[in-house]
């Protein structure tokens, strides 16, 4: 009798299939290295800068949508408030962002709170939008993301600042980053485990292009705050520390 698990056509297709994912980590390790290189040298370029004026920005208040008006208490969105304007402080503190001429505008703003079977997530995201001469870069901020499925992300090092560089391993967007510190997971009360940043992987990594003229870009710009902002630092501000 044929052994079912181990027909011609199961060990071809086993065959063929291990040579792929090789391949494709292969081709992932090679792009998070080219990446993380690359950012390495925009991080070189402000190392040292001095300021150049304060980037303008109008940040409004925090909303919680009526699909989840239960879930959060007035006194919860004050004190997330309050959290949000010391992380949005801090992130336009760093020295690549201090521009007088960039202009920023959150353009999404939520507030919520989902309850998991491994605990409740207070999720508050931002999305800034970064101005500058013309060009426009974003930079999105996530208390409490949730858990992606079992393989989909992939720890390939970290930034100058301490963040997780996660690397998207597979389904839509593979290969892109997100930025995470802490425990991804849920939490009591308005404790935050975990902070992500999305939205410092706008370098093109083309190695004919000059590496300090995207430095100077907004997309350079953002890139250099991302990569060295104080994660721990970051995930403090976002419990009110």
């Amino acid at each position: 009798m044929r052994n079912a698990f181990f027909s011609p056509a199961v060990a071809a297709a086993l065959l063929l299939s291990a040579p792929s994912a090789a391949q494709d980590t292969s081709r992932l390790d090679s792009q998070a290295k080219a990446y993380g290189d690359l950012a390495d040298r925009v991080v070189d370029h402000w190392a040292g800068r001095e300021p150049e004026g304060e980037p303008s920005i109008d940040l409004p208040e925090l909303r919680v949508s009526e699909q989840y008006a239960n879930s959060v208490s007035e006194a919860e969105r004050a004190l997330m408030q309050r959290r949000l304007e010391a992380i949005t402080a801090f992130l336009l503190a760093q020295p690549s962002l201090q521009n007088s001429d960039i202009q920023v505008t959150p353009r999404w703003m939520s507030l919520y709170r989902l309850n998991m079977n491994d605990g409740a997530y207070l999720t508050m995201g931002v999305t800034y939008e970064f101005q500058l001469a013309g060009d426009i870069a974003t930079v999105s901020v996530t208390t409490s993301p949730v858990k992606g499925m079992p393989g989909e992300w992939r720890t390939v090092g970290r930034t100058a600042g301490g963040c997780r560089r996660e690397q998207k391993a597979k389904g839509s967007g593979t290969g892109g980053e997100v930025y995470r510190i802490g425990t991804v997971g849920g939490a009591k009360g308005t404790a935050i485990k975990a902070v992500e940043i999305e939205g410092g992987g706008g370098l093109n990594i083309n190695p004919r292009l000059d590496v300090d003229s995207q430095a100077e870009s907004i997309v350079g710009r953002v890139v250099a705050a991302v990569q060295t902002l104080d994660c721990n630092k970051l995930l403090a501000l976002a419990n009110g520390q």
